[in-house]
């Protein structure tokens, strides 16, 4: 079934059978955990720094911090058509089904995870209601413990300077690449 159909019919569905949709998943999560059945997440390099990079963001410099071992580079496809193979797949905040643009089988973790930090809401009051996913890759983001955050987004750009007060994650756009390699090489 094409995504643009799954969602419909997932608009369609009730509420209460939602509910019996995410507890049959959560159910098999627990499942799958117990049998020993999902593989371990990569670890990092031992002394890579995790960075959130946005689909978009993803140039070539990026591409060539990633390859150096220095880094992680790390997302989660909550805008449509932002699936990429090419960064692993960061702890998701407080999405939607909707907003879960992965296969059951790519999904990280359990239900359980899929739950906001308790800096969401501040998130949210910085970047906007209107901009809710924005909110979310950030919150991720914190999640994931990145230092740092790149992106195309205006609309995260505009409060980078709020945002990196409030969480400790420094902002970049992807032109900013030497200012990002540069803070890279000097934090711990």
């Amino acid at each position: 079934m094409s995504k643009p159909k799954l969602r419909a019919r997932l608009t369609s569905l009730s509420f209460s059978e939602k509910i019996k949709i995410l507890e049959k998943l959560r159910d098999r999560g627990k499942a799958i955990v117990v049998a020993g059945l999902r593989a371990k997440p990569p670890q990092s390099p031992r002394n890579s720094k995790k960075i959130y990079c946005e689909h978009g963001a993803l140039t070539r410099e990026m591409k060539e911090l990633r390859r150096s071992g220095n880094v992680e580079l790390v997302h989660f496809p909550y805008d449509p058509d932002s699936h990429t193979q090419k960064m692993a797949v960061a702890t998701p905040s407080k999405a939607r089904i909707g907003d879960l643009n992965l296969s059951m089988e790519e999904l990280p973790g359990l239900l359980t995870d899929y739950v906001p930090s308790s800096r969401f809401s501040e998130i949210l009051n910085v970047v906007g209601g209107a901009n809710r996913r924005d909110a979310l890759h950030v919150d991720s983001a914190l999640k994931e413990g990145c230092v740092a955050f790149v992106t195309c987004d205006g609309d995260v750009l505009k409060h980078a300077s709020e945002l990196e007060i409030l969480l400790g994650i420094k902002f970049y756009h992807p032109t900013q690449y030497r200012d990002l390699q540069q803070y890279i090489s000097e934090a711990p």
